[in-house]
C-alpha cells in the first residue's frame, strides 16, 4: 500500500467525519512510521507531544 501521509489524513478525515458525531472528531491527526517506546514497550506519550511542540512532526488539524 504506498499512500502518502497527506492522502491518508484526507481518507481519515473523510471516513470519520461520516462515522463520528462532530464533538467526537479528533482536533488534530499525526502520521508516525513508530511509536516511540519504552523500554518496557509503553508508548511515550510526553516524546509525542514534545516532538509536536518542537515542530518536529507535522500535524493535520481539522476544520471542522
Amino acid at each position: 500500500l504506498s499512500t502518502s501521509p497527506a492522502e491518508l489524513l484526507a481518507a481519515l478525515v473523510e471516513h470519520s467525519s461520516t462515522r463520528l458525531s462532530k464533538y467526537k472528531l479528533p482536533r488534530a491527526l499525526v502520521v508516525l512510521s513508530a511509536l516511540p517506546r519504552s523500554p518496557l514497550g509503553k508508548v511515550q506519550k510526553p516524546e509525542i507531544r514534545r516532538q509536536i511542540d518542537a515542530g518536529l512532526l507535522p500535524v493535520h488539524r481539522s476544520k471542522i
